[in-house]
């Protein structure tokens, strides 16, 4: 059994036990979950994110969540599918559940998810052009009663070189970071 499929199924197991415990401290609750997986990557494809969120859109609707699945999306399809969902959990009962796959970075402690037409060639773009997972949990707690937000971001990401290169030299060479912040 290879690394990222223990690594893969534990999280599932985690998930479940935290969904159950939410679902059970909302019990009259609607269940909504958006689930983006994006692989295809033009400057550094990822095998499993698109696998990984099948499997586990598949699982989520068994449990009874209202699953809304993104495959390998760019940045529009990305914010019209946060939009609809933060319209999708309004209701002031409702368990939100946001899972992300896919290259992610951190900029000056704040994280962003990179959609697959990212080209992130300096911090500027990158705020510009990636999503920021702040907003994501700001639509969540906004609206959902229960909120959980989980990210599985590759963290061996060929865009921190590129980022890291166009800011050399810089006051602010050290704020692009491998993995994501807390």
């Amino acid at each position: 059994m290879n690394c990222h499929f223990r690594r893969f199924s534990l999280l599932l197991l985690m998930l479940f036990g935290i969904a159950g415990f939410a679902t059970s401290q909302a019990t009259a609750a609607g269940r909504a979950a958006l689930v983006i997986g994006n692989s295809a990557y033009p400057f550094s494809r990822l095998i499993n994110p698109a696998n990984d969120a099948k499997l586990l859109a598949a699982t989520l609707g068994k449990v009874g969540f209202d699953v809304t699945t993104v495959l390998d999306a760019d940045r529009q399809t990305m914010q019209r599918a946060m939009l609809e969902f933060s319209r999708a959990i309004r209701d002031t009962d409702t368990v939100g559940l946001f899972y992300f796959a896919g290259h992610g970075v951190q900029s000056n402690n704040q994280n962003y998810l990179i959609p697959i037409d990212g080209r992130m060639t300096n911090e500027f773009v990158l705020r510009r052009e990636a999503i920021a997972v702040d907003d994501v949990l700001t639509a969540m707690e906004t609206n959902a009663k229960v909120t959980m937000l989980f990210l599985d971001a590759c963290r061996n990401n060929p865009l921190l070189e590129t980022l890291t290169r166009s800011m050399a030299g810089s006051s602010r060479a050290g704020s692009v970071a491998r993995g994501l912040a807390r």
